[in-house]
């Protein structure tokens, strides 16, 4: 069975001083001089190549942007795609569960993971 992930990012949440930081871009972001909402739409679309291709391969598909989607991104993530140890926890729980699902694996579900979702959960604004 193979297994493949759509990518999580910070951006685009934040604000543009948190991009302008030394840990708010990256190099191909310089070298492309885009910006946050830019580097947003780019991982976008390639997040959807991923879940077309995982589609039609039928590959067990763990979507990490959808699962960071609803979540406080700038208090998970430290810069662009690095995480703070509760965005790994939430990464590796996502993970987990989709296998389970998928029967790759055997185990309980992850209580921790739904309490961690809780707590990073964007308030509607």
């Amino acid at each position: 069975m193979i297994a493949i992930a759509t990518l999580a990012a910070r951006w685009p949440q934040g604000t543009q001083q948190d991009f302008d930081s030394p840990l708010g871009h990256v190099w191909w972001m310089k070298e492309q001089g885009i910006g946050p909402q830019e580097a947003a739409a780019a991982l976008a679309r390639f997040n959807e190549l991923i879940r077309e291709y995982a589609t039609e391969h039928g590959l067990v598909l763990v979507d990490l942007e959808a699962e960071y989607a609803d979540l406080d991104r700038a208090l998970l993530f430290y810069d662009f795609a690095h995480m703070r140890p509760d965005g790994y926890a939430v990464m590796a729980g996502t993970i987990y569960e989709a296998l389970r699902r998928a029967n790759a694996v055997n185990g309980r579900p992850v209580t921790m993971q739904r309490e961690l979702e809780e707590r990073y959960r964007l308030v509607a604004r």
